[in-house]
């Protein structure tokens, strides 16, 4: 799916049920908690599964929108580009966490190259 057509379609969808508002991050107009709510449904259920489970404790219609621009100024077109590096950032950050919670193994000194075990004390 194209992003920017995303982005287009999203904006008509809740500038024509006068939800726009809510996405938006300073407004004059006080927006009720339905709106916010009904804005937040839409915009969730038309992004992908990666992204609705990364911004699940997201409520507010406006952060969640303006973090979903910051994937644009980055340069992403494509939802599946984008999906690829957040894949990518999770392994990563999956293996990260995995080391360090990883016990300490304990390391031998290595011999020195010239030293010899059967040396005898003079």
């Amino acid at each position: 799916m194209n992003y920017l057509k995303w982005v287009q379609d999203v904006k008509l969808h809740l500038t024509a049920k006068n939800l726009r508002p809510a996405t938006e991050e300073e407004t004059d107009n006080l927006v009720g908690k339905a709106e916010k709510a009904t804005a937040m449904i839409f915009i969730r259920r038309h992004i992908y599964d990666a992204l609705q489970t990364k911004y699940l404790a997201e409520e507010d219609p406006g952060a969640l929108w303006v973090a979903l621009q910051q994937y644009r100024a980055q340069k992403f077109t494509k939802f599946s580009d984008l999906i690829s590096v957040l894949l990518l950032a999770e392994k990563q950050n999956q293996l990260l966490i995995k080391n360090h919670q990883a016990p300490l193994t304990r390391a031998t000194a290595v011999p020195e190259a010239h030293y010899s075990t059967n040396q005898c004390p003079k």
